[in-house]
């Protein structure tokens, strides 16, 4: 009797190990939010992680998800910073920065929130907006991520105690809107 207790236990442990090993994640990627073009890919921003496709065979290359360590599977905007960087606003976990293949700090310092609706950048000034307003930060080569700055959100009691910013863009002469 112990003998089979033993084989049953040895069986059960090894399918364990084996079945971990050879754990796959499959998320939700059917709902796209964002694309951009980064280290000429197509990089397109999901409920279930970061899709980045072949330009040239248009063929999905790989995803990045939680099991590649970052935060959110939900990457609700997406950045492509001076060719260089890659900036991803996870749901509930602020702005991801990928370099190199790798992640960096990530930058939630400064946000008024982590429902991140739009990143641009203009120089190295950043510009988020967010469910409670504009923050902006500034980009210095010195730091290893850019420098929280202000947060502009209208709190004025005629109005409701933030202003959502859903999208940003400049024109030629620096104007924002």
């Amino acid at each position: 009797m112990k003998k089979c207790i033993f084989i049953f236990i040895a069986i059960f442990i090894f399918a364990s190990v084996y079945a971990q090993r050879n754990w796959n994640l499959i998320t939700n990627t059917t709902h796209t939010r964002d694309m951009v073009i980064f280290d000429n890919q197509l990089v397109v921003s999901s409920w279930g992680g970061v899709m980045f496709f072949d330009r040239e065979t248009k063929t999905l290359l790989r995803t990045i998800t939680t099991m590649d360590n970052l935060r959110g599977n939900n990457v609700l905007t997406l950045l492509n910073y001076d060719e260089t960087e890659l900036m991803m606003a996870v749901s509930g976990h602020g702005i991801e920065r990928f370099v190199n293949n790798r992640f960096h700090v990530t930058l939630t310092e400064g946000l008024p929130s982590t429902l991140i609706n739009d990143i641009y950048a203009n120089r190295n000034h950043i510009f988020i907006g967010s469910d409670r307003g504009l923050t902006y930060f500034v980009r210095d080569d010195n730091l290893p991520f850019p420098l929280f700055k202000e947060t502009f959100s209208n709190s004025q009691p005629y109005h409701k105690p933030f202003t959502t910013v859903n999208s940003i863009t400049s024109d030629e002469s620096g104007i924002f809107f």
